[in-house]
């Protein structure tokens, strides 16, 4: 029962709650123990294609696939989690200085590039990762999560599977991105924007 509910049953991955947990765990370690911890969020690229294209099963295929490729590129002690529909994440934990860090980020980036068989077809399909490191990029569950979700959207933009560490240049960017969306809106409520709409 224990099993059941902390983990995603088509993967056999730890699921978000699971992963939420051992996150703050770690997070508390680190204090005592002064090493860095690091949060990667992955997001499959063009998941919803390759559903709408070969069906369903073929989408739990390839989410099964990268369950257990991305689980290889990593230490015994760190942890990949499924925690969302084409999302995963991954904690490094016990990691002594950034340098030690980087060996795994770079065999992470060399997993990236996802390949499997459907019936006669095969599939290349490529992953997106976002990381984010405490101390440096935050200190608790939230904010480390937050930056890690703007190395996500960031590194979307390209076209490749590609990860991507936090810099402070992309919080400034989000922020001045939502300010802008947030001025428009205003905007409109208060009629000096009319918009119209042409077929």
């Amino acid at each position: 029962l224990w099993w059941t509910a902390n983990h995603d049953a088509l993967t056999a991955l730890p699921n978000r709650s699971l992963f939420a947990d051992r996150f703050r765990k770690a997070l508390e370690r680190r204090v005592r123990s002064q090493k860095v911890v690091c949060l990667i969020l992955v997001d499959v690229d063009k998941f919803k294609q390759v559903n709408d294209t070969f069906g369903h099963a073929a989408g739990d295929e390839l989410l099964r696939k990268v369950s257990k490729q991305l689980s290889l590129c990593v230490r015994t002690h760190d942890t990949v989690a499924r925690t969302g529909g084409d999302e995963f994440s991954i904690l490094l934990e016990d990691i002594h200085n950034r340098s030690s860090l980087e060996s795994v980020l770079d065999r992470i980036r060399a997993s990236l590039d996802v390949r499997f068989q459907w019936e006669a077809h095969t599939v290349n399909v490529t992953l997106s990762a976002g990381a984010a490191i405490a101390p440096d990029h935050g200190r608790s569950p939230d904010d480390l999560t937050t930056a890690a979700d703007l190395a996500l959207y960031r590194i979307k933009r390209q076209p490749t599977a590609a990860l991507a560490v936090y810099e402070t240049e992309f919080g400034r960017a989000a922020h001045a991105r939502n300010q802008l969306l947030a001025e428009a809106r205003a905007a409109v409520a208060a009629n000096r924007i009319v918009p119209f709409y042409q077929p």
